[in-house]
């Protein structure tokens, strides 16, 4: 290695009173890591097209209504909009789209025509009227969600879904998270007609004594009786005109559309166990279309899950499959239409009950297991990563656990593919249903925020699933198994095996411990808000991802107040990162703009990684708030990003985000920076107590290559030009305190010129009393003495060589520490390092002095205050640090490279962190006013990141 800047290191530049505080900007702050991404598993859906039925494209279509001529209309929900579909099958946006704003329709997931032709259309907070001309107005709604008698616009929904309407102009919608059926009249006066707001369940009788799970779909008979598809209830319920509920049918499986026929023939489709059922009006059922036995096959016209229907097939009824069908809707020939919502197709089923594909792309977002791009998943969520490295993926709406190995190899660990439902046993035969979230323990448990059925399972490391706590919905503390959860959103378990939830619709933290009791973090059950302060002040709104990191502090996003916040052990809640308002801003935490956070994971240095609309944005110790992809490139070319939804991070440091609208994972590697690939110390040696004495470490499990310089004499010429050199040294390696090699003159240890060419070391002179060896060591600990021989102490340079640096081989020079006294002018401790080449690297370096005095080290005669500074290969001060006063992000990094531990408050040693480009470096250690003493130099290579945030490891 060559030093040119080493004489630039003079008692002249010392000599310098007053120097600038570059740390006042905090530049010691290690910079975001830069990531290449990547297409790592799943196929990347098109969910957006007009054009042929084979090219189009829909994304979650809910409805369909069909008009006299045999054009259909579609409910394209995701894609917010109304699609038109011609009888030979093109398809054109009629009304909104993911891109409009004027004339926009919400989410459509119902669809009718009143008696004026007009087509009414519901969606999350409104009924609205479409008219022929295409304008858009609102009928009734359209405001904030809840539930809410009155006329027009005064009136309240909650994520209506179906829609009738009566001859005499009446309309009727299935007010579905509301658990009522409302009643619309002419005059827009809106009254709730059967059941009552807020409170689910499963109950016949007259108007508000009755109770739904989730009404859906809805039609009228000729008598007047309206159809409601009960889905959480999995049956048919009729509603009388008087106002009495009664169950029609039951066990139809998560019943969802319906349509009737002039005969009163009820036709009703079963989402969860993709059926579509006829029944005549005494109730009795006939299938219609749909496989009711498992399906084991694989073939290029047919995608199925391994032991369920679910699917896509065209042909005879009983041998079609559907993924998930929503909506119905018949034609007088006969013929029935279906929206295959997460086959995001349109099917029709003839009289004689063939069935075809409409339009639309069947596949893509199923399932079906493989190797990177060739396996499919269905809108995947949280995720965790274990010891191995293995990726734990929650498929939500196929209802499963899938794991990808490290070479993206897709497996189906848990659940029936597109089957919900709730069971226990062993993994192919368990029942999910929408989970949400995902974590590992130390074990290689898994634990699942099975959302859907409101519980918490678990996954044994043999693939058994049990279930925690009680799948009844509601609020309760206590022993797990009868505790109640509403909508658990996400979970994390921390080193301990505890596990912390969020809550979200309960609007609290909740905390299962070991012995499997579960308490109340923070919040309070029922209480939405934005209230930082103590855990039961404290209030939030929509809780999704959370974290806890090894002090037990818990990070959790609040994702419809567009912030994280943060929750100590001692229960006190504060926001790290977030104003309450929406928008993607970077910059400090108190005004960085989030957008719906949602997933969240943790770094081993504090940093917070959250997903935030189609962002990842990292969040530092302190709040600071970064966007880690922005406009990057996928696989080396611009590519839209989605809607995503998991983290996680392995123990490489590399992200692997759920890219959930487009149903794949991306992996986002880790640039990783050059390593440092040579060190040095250069400082007075003498012999007795003031041999210099670097230390290093190998780390990893297989030998590396070293070699080592004791270099006095060459420093007294060109182009040092150094004075007071010592005289004659010799090195030894000493390894567990025993000496396992040594050298005194160079020239002895045979010919290394060539080692030193390959490295870059500045040449020695042939006969000096320069000492050099070469050693292959195994990992470990290693301290190279430079000893004088000729009892003249004086400045001298001890060298570390790697002589095949890597940032990614495990085995390379990691550290370097070297204690010794410091002096003035050429007396300064002085260690030298290169980052080769690649992207930068993150350093910390540390000058100890007072810390030396104090247990268990006890040493006499330190420096009391060593004054820190780096400077490049131009000779230009990079950083400087006197005291380094207890930073956190210093902290954090203390314990991540394993160094002891200062004491701060009023600490007088000095320490910065570093995000270094490839290059030279010199860290320089003198006391603050001229003094004298003894001295550690430390320099540290940041590892890459782990992953703590998806489970502990």
């Amino acid at each position: 290695m060559k030093w040119p800047y080493l004489p630039l290191l003079t008692s002249a530049c010392f000599g310098v009173t007053t120097l600038t505080d570059v740390s006042a900007a905090e530049p010691g702050l290690i910079a975001a890591d830069t990531y290449s991404f990547e297409g790592f598993a799943g196929t990347r859906a098109v969910f957006f097209a007009d054009g042929r039925p084979s090219t189009a494209a829909f994304w979650f279509p809910e409805a369909v209504l069909a008009a006299e001529d045999g054009t259909l209309f579609v409910a394209d929900r995701a894609n917010s909009a109304i699609r038109r579909i011609t009888p030979t099958g093109n398809v054109s946006t009629w009304v909104g789209g993911p891109w409009s704003v004027a004339g926009a329709v919400g989410s459509p997931s119902g669809l009718a025509w009143d008696p004026e032709g007009n087509m009414l259309v519901v969606s999350w907070n409104a009924v609205r009227v479409v008219a022929p001309d295409r304008s858009v107005s609102i009928l009734a709604g359209g405001g904030d969600l809840g539930h809410a008698d009155g006329v027009g616009e005064t009136a309240q929904f909650r994520m209506p879904v179906g829609i009738a309407v009566a001859p005499s102009g009446d309309v009727f919608v299935a007010d579905s998270d509301n658990f009522v059926i409302r009643k619309i009249e002419p005059g827009g006066l809106v009254s709730t007609l059967v059941g009552s707001p807020g409170e689910s369940g499963n109950r016949d009788g007259a108007g508000a004594a009755a109770r739904f799970g989730r009404p859906a779909g809805l039609v009228i008979d000729s008598a007047g009786n309206l159809f409601v598809g009960d889905e959480i209830n999995h049956s048919i319920r009729k509603v009388s005109p008087s106002g009495s509920v009664t169950t029609f049918a039951t066990d139809v499986g998560f019943a969802a559309g319906l349509a009737i026929d002039e005969s009163d023939t009820l036709y009703a489709v079963s989402g969860a166990s993709n059926l579509i059922w006829e029944f005549d009006p005494k109730g009795e059922r006939t299938l219609v279309a749909g496989t009711l036995d498992p399906v084991y096959e694989y073939a290029p016209d047919r995608y199925v899950t391994r032991g369920d229907s679910a699917g896509w097939f065209d042909g005879p009824g009983e041998e079609a499959q559907f993924n998930s069908p929503h909506g119905i809707t018949l034609t007088p020939n006969g013929t029935l239409y279906v929206t295959d919502l997460l086959g995001y197709t349109i099917r029709k089923i003839a009289p004689d009950r063939t069935v075809t594909t409409v339009a639309g792309r069947p596949g893509g977002m199923g399932h079906r297991d493989g190797t990177g791009e060739d396996a499919w998943l269905n809108w995947p969520k949280g995720m965790a990563v274990d010891r191995d490295g293995n990726i734990f993926v929650v498929d939500r709406d196929n209802h499963c656990i899938r794991r990808i190995t490290p070479d993206g190899v897709v497996t189906t660990v848990a659940g029936v593919p597109g089957k919900s439902g709730l069971a226990n046993g062993p993994g192919d035969q368990a029942l999910f249903f929408e989970p949400e979230d995902i974590d590992v323990d130390r074990d290689g448990a898994l634990y699942v925020a099975d959302s859907g059925n409101g519980a918490i399972r678990k996954i044994d490391p043999t693939g058994v699933v049990s279930t925690l706590t009680s799948p009844v919905t509601g609020y309760r503390d206590g022993p797990a198994i009868e505790a109640r959860f509403r909508w658990p959103r996400s979970l994390a378990v921390d080193a301990e095996g505890s596990i912390f939830v969020a809550d979200t619709r309960n609007y609290v933290v909740r905390r299962i411990s070991v012995d499997g009791n579960v308490s109340t973090v923070a919040g309070r059950a029922g209480a939405r808000g934005h209230v930082d302060g103590s855990a039961a002040e404290a209030r939030f709104t929509a809780l999704s991802g959370i974290a806890v990191d090894g002090d037990g502090v818990i990070y959790v996003c609040d994702s419809s107040n567009h912030s994280v916040r943060k929750i100590t052990p001692d229960g006190i809640v504060s926001t790290l990162a977030g104003t309450g308002d929406w928008g993607a801003v970077d910059g400090p935490g108190s005004e960085a703009l989030l957008h719906n956070p949602d997933a969240i994971a943790l770094d081993a240095t504090g940093n917070v990684y959250v997903t935030s609309d189609r962002l990842i944005r990292r969040i530092s110790p302190t709040g600071d708030v970064t966007t880690v992809n922005g406009a990057s490139l996928i696989d080396g070319e611009f590519a839209e990003w989605g809607e995503l939804g998991g983290l996680a991070i392995d123990q490489a440091g590399n992200l692997y985000v759920a890219d959930t609208q487009h149903g794949r994972i991306i992996r986002g590697r880790l640039s990783a920076g050059g390593p440092l690939s040579n060190l040095s110390v250069r400082a007075r040696a003498g012999s007795g107590s003031e041999t210099l004495i670097v230390g290093f470490v190998i780390p990893g499990a297989d030998p590396a290559s070293v070699l080592i310089r004791g270099v006095s004499q060459q420093l007294a010429e060109a182009p040092f030009d150094l004075t007071d050199t010592a005289g004659d040294v010799a090195v030894e390696l000493v390894a567990g305190g025993a000496m396992i090699a040594s050298n005194e003159d160079w020239e002895d240890a045979g010919d290394l010129v060539e080692t030193f060419n390959r490295v870059g070391a500045f040449p020695l002179e042939q006969g000096s009393t320069d000492a050099a060896l070469l050693r292959e060591v195994s990992p470990g600990l290693y301290t190279a003495k430079l000893a004088v021989r000729s009892g003249q102490s004086g400045v001298a340079l001890a060298e570390i060589y790697d002589l095949e640096p890597s940032a990614a081989r495990v085995n390379r020079l990691i550290n370097l520490s070297a204690r010794t006294r410091v002096g003035t002018g050429d007396d300064a401790l002085i260690a030298g390092f290169a980052i080769a080449e690649g992207a930068p690297r993150s350093v910390l370096i540390r000058a100890i002095g007072p810390g030396l005095g104090e247990p268990p080290f006890h040493v006499s005669g330190v420096l009391d205050d060593p004054k820190l500074e780096l400077y490049n290969d131009e000779g230009e001060k990079v950083l400087e640090n006197d005291d380094w006063s207890g930073a956190p992000e210093l902290v954090a990094a203390f314990e991540q490279v394993g160094a002891f531990p200062l004491s701060d408050g009023q600490s007088k040693d000095a320490a910065f962190l570093a995000r270094l480009e490839p290059g030279q470096y010199s860290a320089v250690v003198t006391g603050v006013e001229r003094e004298t003493g003894i001295a550690l130099i430390e320099v540290y290579e940041i590892p890459t990141r782990k992953a703590v945030g998806a489970g502990p490891l």
